[in-house]
C-alpha cells in the first residue's frame, strides 16, 4: 500500500516535465525497486541492532524505525547505512530531511549531469592518473595479471626504497589497499599474493603526509574531499567537503572501510563534528583522542583552487565529481576523482546542496533544449 502510494507520487510529480521527468522515472526504479528495498531493510535492521543490542528484530522500536525509513527511501531515495545512520536522520525533520543530497539523488545527479564516458576515465585509476598528471605529481605503474614484479623492479620504478602503495585498478572505497614496502617482514609475502592476483592493480610512490591532518592518524593518509559542480558557463562551485581520517593501524582512510568522516565548512575550511558509517558522532578521533571538531584546515583556499583547477580541465561531460586531495606541509596532490560523489552534509541548516542541484539542473535542462529548439 505504501509503495503503492509513493509510484502515484512519482507519477503526479513527472507531469512537471524537463528533469523531473526523469528525476521521478529513476526513483520509481531505484528507490521504489522491491528487491532493493528489501535489502535495504535487512542492513537497517542489522546496524539498529548492532548499535542497540538490547534491542531485538521485533522490537516495536526497529518496526517504527524501519517504517520511518521506508518512508525515506521512497521519498528521497535514502539508503540505510550511507544516510539513515551516517547523516542521522534521527535528529532531523522532514523539511530538512530534504536537503540531503542521498545515494539515489546522487546518481540521479551523476546520470543527468555527467557523460556516461567520463566514468571509464574517472574509475581507472591509470586514466585518472594520466589525465591529471599535473595534480597527481607522482610516479605510478600498472601492474597487470600476466607481469611478474620484484623487489628490484620496485627499487627501480619508485626509487632506492621501493615503497608505494597498491590499489585495486577498478574498485573503490579504499578496499583491498596495502602498503607495499621492502622493508617490512611482510614484503615478500604480499608481493608474492599480488603477483598471483587475478586482477590488475596500480602502483604508485607512497606519500609521506606531514602536517596536521597527519597528526590526526599517523598510520593512514588523511584526506580533505571537495564535491563540486560546474555550471554551464563553466564557474566551478563547491558543493559539499569533508575531512576524513582512518582509524589506529590502518591505511585507508574511507568511512566505508573504517574510517571517520568530519563536515567542514565549504568557506571558511572549519571543521564540524564528524560520524562513522553506523552514525556514530565523533568530535575528536576515537583512538588518539585529538580533538578535530573546531580545528581550521590549513590552506583551505589553496585546496579550493586547486580542485576548482583539476575540475575546469575535465573533459566535457564531467560536471558533477569529488576531488579526493592529500595536503602535506610542503605540497597539495590530487589522489582520486569520483564521478559519482554522495554530498556529505551533516546540518541541513548549514547546507542544502539539493536545492543547489536542482538549480544546476535547471540551467543545464535550458542549454539543453535550447540546443534543441536550434
Amino acid at each position: 500500500m505504501l509503495r503503492a502510494a509513493f509510484r502515484l507520487y512519482w507519477k503526479i510529480y513527472s507531469l512537471q516535465g524537463g528533469w523531473h521527468r526523469e528525476y521521478a522515472k529513476y526513483m520509481r526504479k531505484h528507490a521504489l525497486n522491491k528487491k532493493q528495498c528489501r535489502r535495504q531493510i535487512t542492513l537497517l535492521q542489522k546496524i539498529y541492532l548492532e548499535k542497540y543490542p538490547e534491542k531485538n528484530r521485533n522490537s516495536f522500536t526497529l518496526k517504527l524505525k524501519t517504517l520511518d525509513f521506508l518512508i525515506c527511501r521512497y521519498l528521497f531515495g535514502t539508503h540505510a547505512d550511507s544516510e539513515y545512520y551516517y547523516l542521522l536522520y534521527e535528529n532531523y525533520g522532514w523539511k530538512l530531511r530534504n536537503r540531503f543530497v542521498t545515494v539515489d539523488r546522487a546518481n540521479f545527479a551523476c546520470h543527468y549531469l555527467n557523460d556516461q564516458h567520463v566514468g571509464e576515465i574517472c574509475l581507472n585509476k591509470v586514466k585518472a592518473a594520466e589525465y591529471w598528471s599535473d595534480w597527481f605529481k607522482r610516479k605510478w605503474y600498472l601492474k597487470e595479471p600476466e607481469k611478474e614484479l620484484t623487489a628490484e623492479d620496485l627499487k627501480t620504478i619508485f626509487g632506492p626504497e621501493g615503497k608505494c602503495i597498491v590499489k585495486p585498478l577498478k574498485d573503490y572505497g579504499g578496499h583491498g589497499i596495502f602498503v607495499l614496502d621492502p622493508k617490512k617482514k611482510d614484503f615478500s609475502e604480499k608481493l608474492e599474493s599480488l603477483n598471483e592476483a587475478a586482477e590488475s592493480h596500480i602502483l604508485e610512490t607512497y606519500l609521506n603526509q606531514t602536517g596536521v591532518l597527519h597528526t590526526l592518524n599517523e598510520s593512514s593518509l588523511n584526506t580533505v574531499r571537495l564535491i563540486t559542480a560546474r555550471h554551464p558557463d563553466g564557474e566551478i562551485e563547491t558543493l559539499g567537503s569533508i575531512m576524513r581520517t582512518g582509524r589506529a593501524g590502518a591505511v585507508v582512510d574511507n568511512v566505508s572501510s573504517g574510517g571517520v568522516s568530519f563536515d567542514v565548512d565549504i568557506n571558511t575550511g572549519r571543521v564540524y563534528f564528524g560520524t562513522d558509517y553506523h552514525g556514530y558522532v565523533y568530535t575528536s578521533h576515537p583512538d588518539t583522542g585529538l580533538p578535530i571538531e573546531g580545528m581550521q584546515i590549513p590552506r583551505w583556499r589553496e585546496i579550493q583552487e586547486f580542485a576548482y583547477a583539476a575540475h575546469k580541465y575535465a573533459p566535457e561531460g564531467l560536471n558533477f565529481a569529488a576531488w579526493d586531495i592529500c595536503l602535506t606541509e610542503e605540497d597539495i596532490y590530487l589522489i582520486e576523482v569520483n564521478h559519482r560523489p554522495a554530498v556529505c552534509a551533516r546540518n541541513p541548516d548549514r547546507l542544502a546542496p539539493w536545492e543547489r542541484l536542482k538549480i544546476l539542473f535547471d540551467e543545464y535542462e535550458s542549454v539543453r533544449s535550447g540546443k534543441q529548439r536550434s
